[in-house]
């Protein structure tokens, strides 16, 4: 599908279910190899389970998905993180207007490079209602918790971070501990990763 952007016509892949009652959308954000087959299967697997899916080409300002991956992985990177979200953006208007969906049910999915963006557009569209990033990093952490005030939240919210690197997880909890209870937080999120279980040293390393 084409349909129009803040630059340029944005290019994409529709996919809904045969039936024609309208039905929930979503929005799904391609890897960092542009819009590959993969992530076509990703839009035709969820018309399947009734949902009309539209996945973006966030190469569209370079004339579209090319097949040469080290092109495509080089314009994504070399982009501006505010012009991608705006074509994201962009793409919720799409599925809004659409008549396969019912205009206010939309959400949006994304993998990897596409992760990261999905909370981008969480931040930048109040049309959305439901995210599910995979292994995506939250750029504006404290922006997103913030934006979805009234929606998943209720109002705004302060992050801090104690993370250091290289610490293991007692070296985490004994820093919230001395530097962190003192803020009363209601939710603590400390990270695990599987090479953490060799760093317990069971004594605090300021």
């Amino acid at each position: 599908v084409r349909f129009p952007g803040p630059a340029s016509e944005l290019l994409g892949y529709f996919a809904r279910p045969r039936q024609g009652t309208p039905v929930p959308g979503v929005l799904v954000i391609h890897e960092n190899r542009g819009l590959v087959d993969q992530t076509r299967d990703v839009a035709r697997r969820y018309a399947k389970e009734g949902f009309a899916a539209l996945a973006i080409d966030l190469v569209s300002r370079n004339g579209g998905t090319g097949p040469d991956a080290t092109a495509n992985i080089g314009f994504l990177g070399r982009a501006k993180p505010e012009d991608l979200t705006a074509d994201l953006v962009a793409g919720v208007a799409f599925l809004k207007g659409h008549a396969a969906t019912h205009g206010r049910s939309l959400g949006v999915t994304g993998f990897c490079f596409g992760g990261n963006y999905t909370w981008e557009t969480v931040v930048a569209s109040r049309d959305i209602v439901a995210a599910a990033p995979y292994y995506g990093v939250a750029r504006q952490l404290e922006a997103l918790l913030s934006a979805t005030g009234g929606r998943w939240t209720a109002g705004r919210v302060e992050v801090l971070n104690f993370g250091v690197g290289g610490y293991g997880v007692d070296q985490a909890w004994l820093r919230y501990r001395r530097d962190g209870r003192p803020f009363h937080p209601h939710v603590v999120l400390i990270g695990y990763m599987p090479e953490n279980a060799a760093r317990h040293v069971n004594r605090f390393r300021p």
